[in-house]
């Protein structure tokens, strides 16, 4: 082999990794993708359940409030 035609190889086996790296690059930053828009849909789910159940605590106060007024009466 000369030295010409190992030149070829190199380039050709550096072309085949930098291809493979790419794409494995591409896959990583896919799964990126999906993972943040999994946590975003969670974030927005869990602000929505909190904005609901907010008032909760507020109710508790407010039936013992209710009671004792039921009770002075």
């Amino acid at each position: 082999m000369t030295d010409v035609q190992q030149w070829w190889v190199a380039l050709g086996l550096a072309a085949v990794v930098v291809l493979v790296v790419a794409v494995l690059l591409e896959l990583i930053a896919r799964t990126a993708r999906r993972i943040h828009q999994a946590v975003s849909d969670i974030w927005t789910v869990g602000t929505h359940i909190a904005q609901n159940t907010v008032t909760l605590a507020l109710l508790q106060r407010t039936n013992y409030l209710a009671a004792e007024m039921l009770r002075s009466c």
